[in-house]
């Protein structure tokens, strides 16, 4: 039942208070799911209630308050380390009404599992706010910069890579910021690599370049334990610091090279449209392009795909994008997109005390697994995204699974 008094359990990792209006939800939460991608504007929870229909249906919880969850990191005597609030609004919300008796609410308890989907609510208003504007003689960050303040968000734009292109004119039509600053990199390029762009829970607003993130140093480092790994209890104290996981379950590895050569073409051509001439066409070899515009761990890294079946000889064309005089950020930008997941590493993260760190999506991550025969899988790539899965049975007991992504199959 939701309550009036608000009152936590600690647990000694993670708690949680979940508010609607004035009213505790917080003793029949069961199951919390925090859903974080860089292809998603903003995080989504769901979660799972042990409620009475009536509970819902009584007191009106059907998307027309502000959720407000609130997330507490215990020390080990159950003092609080951390706290943060999200303030959330609902999507949908699920559950079953059994055949009762006429008059039930202050008779017949029958609880349910209730299902509740929600977003983070200042995100969604940031990236949901109508844009339009006019600009002459600027460069793609000014302009973000410029719609991103008309909003409450607080930008944090990635300025290395960046197209630094002055363009004559853009015009923005009445859209959402998200799908604005989405389309502009499309028909520019706002970096010559791949741009990411989501909204933190607290209101920050991220420009980033993935390629230049695989430059710089892991933020996170994730083991895969070997069976009788002796460096096993040594791994496991170093991830008590939130930048350092481990699975000591299969990691999933899938690798798209014939496919994504096969609806790319080895050979590619854009025929675009300068103010001074009729036409012009830039190519691009799709292996080497890889090599200087993917996700590369290791620039020296071989990329794998049937040569035989897929030939040099077979080109594609692209003529609808009209570009931007001769540049070529355009080509780069949505081209470095489509070779980014060539490599996706899949894998569960065994229980850690600040799972909540990997919300961070689209930072570096230095994957080693312990078997030596793996080695070619080490190295760098980058957190595509993460569901961060809690579940109650007594105590909030806590598991995440990732999605790593990068263009070279082999690290050597």
């Amino acid at each position: 039942m939701p309550e009036k008094k608000t009152h936590m359990n600690p647990t000694g990792s993670y708690d949680f208070k979940l508010m609607i209006e004035d009213l505790d939800y917080s003793q029949d939460l069961i199951r919390i799911r925090v859903a974080s991608s860089i292809t998603a504007p903003y995080q989504s929870i769901i979660f799972h209630l042990n409620l009475d229909p009536n509970d819902v249906i009584l007191k009106r919880v059907y998307g027309q308050s502000t959720f407000k969850l609130t997330i507490i990191l215990l020390t080990e005597d159950n003092k609080v380390r951390e706290q943060f609030d999200i303030e959330l609004m609902s999507l949908d919300s699920k559950f079953q009404v059994n055949t009762r008796d006429v008059l039930t609410q202050n008779v017949q308890k029958d609880r349910q599992l209730v299902e509740i989907k929600t977003v983070c609510q200042k995100p969604f208003k940031i990236m949901t706010t109508i844009v339009n504007e006019v600009y002459h003689a600027k460069t793609t960050k000014e302009i973000i910069e410029d719609l991103v303040s008309k909003t409450d968000a607080e930008l944090e734009y990635e300025e290395v890579g960046e197209n630094k292109n002055i363009i004559d004119q853009v015009i923005i039509p009445p859209s959402t910021l998200y799908n604005c600053i989405k389309q502009m990199d499309k028909i520019f390029g706002v970096y010559n690599g791949v741009m990411i762009l989501y909204c933190m829970y607290d209101a920050k607003l991220y420009v980033k370049n993935l390629n230049q993130n695989m430059k710089m140093a892991q933020t996170f480092t994730m083991y895969q334990i070997a069976t009788g790994d002796k460096k096993f209890k040594e791994i496991v104290d170093k991830c008590a610091d939130g930048k350092h996981f481990y699975t000591s379950q299969p990691v999933i590895t899938n690798y798209t090279g014939n496919a994504a050569f096969s609806i790319l073409a080895p050979t590619l051509r854009y025929i675009v449209k300068p103010r001074d001439t009729l036409f012009y066409t830039i190519e691009k070899n799709l292996s080497e392009f890889c090599i200087d515009y993917g996700l590369m761990s290791n620039e020296e890294a071989e990329i794998y795909y049937n040569e035989t079946g897929l030939t040099d000889k077979r080109i594609k064309y692209y003529k609808d994008q009209t570009g931007y005089d001769k540049d070529e950020t355009f080509v780069n930008a949505g081209l470095s997109k489509a070779v980014s997941t060539l490599v996706t590493l899949s894998m569960d993260i065994d229980r850690d005390i600040k799972i909540f760190n990997l919300m961070k999506v689209g930072e570096s991550v230095s994957f080693i697994p312990r078997t030596l025969e793996m080695n070619q899988l080490t190295n760098k790539y980058i957190l595509r995204s993460s569901e961060i899965n809690f579940s109650k049975s007594g105590t909030w007991q806590g598991s995440a699974r990732v999605h790593l992504i990068r263009t070279n199959r082999s690290s050597n």
